[in-house]
């Protein structure tokens, strides 16, 4: 009896030590993050860095957080080509790309090759966009009003959903 007892402290102990191991793992990970070379691509331009100044104070500006290799991220993708097609210029869109380890300029053109349009696409390499609306996850979409500030923000929200929030503040298609 005793002895499986210790078998057990063992196992336990183990799987401690995994479990610290791992989370320092992801520590030093996150800490990586922050690492860039100073640049953000948006639409083949180099820009120093991205700015508040990109969102436009005239409209309304949809902006989703996504990564080329995200295989459920594509269907954000197609809603905002679909609210591109039916909006056209009443409201700017901003596809941010929010995993610049992994992802390379070449990605991010593939990806809206394949799946987006002609409105703005960046890699927020030092994370401003980030860090300013706090994302925590993939496929967060905010709506942002003139004044800068957040009126809408979801995850993963269908077509329908945007639809009616900018119907709700007085976007009308194009």
């Amino acid at each position: 009896m005793k002895q499986k007892k210790k078998g057990e402290s063992d196992l336990k102990s183990i799987l401690f030590f995994k479990k610290i191991l791992l989370s320092a793992l992801i520590i030093v990970s996150l800490s990586a993050c922050g690492i860039s070379n100073g640049t953000n691509t948006i639409n083949n331009e180099k820009t120093q860095p991205i700015s508040s100044e990109k969102i436009s104070s005239e409209k309304p500006t949809l902006i989703y957080f996504m990564a080329s290799w995200c295989p459920t991220c594509v269907a954000g993708e197609k809603v905002f080509k679909q609210i591109h097609n039916k909006y056209g210029n009443n409201v700017q869109l901003i596809t941010v790309d929010m995993d610049p380890q992994q992802d390379t300029e070449q990605d991010l053109k593939d990806f809206q090759r394949q799946y987006g349009g002609e409105w703005t696409h960046l890699i927020d390499k030092e994370y401003e966009l980030i860090k300013k609306y706090q994302v925590k996850q993939l496929e967060e979409v905010f709506l942002i009003d003139s004044n800068q500030e957040v009126i809408y923000h979801a995850v993963n929200p269908s077509f329908d959903d945007l639809q009616k929030e900018l119907t709700r503040i007085g976007v009308s298609s194009s």
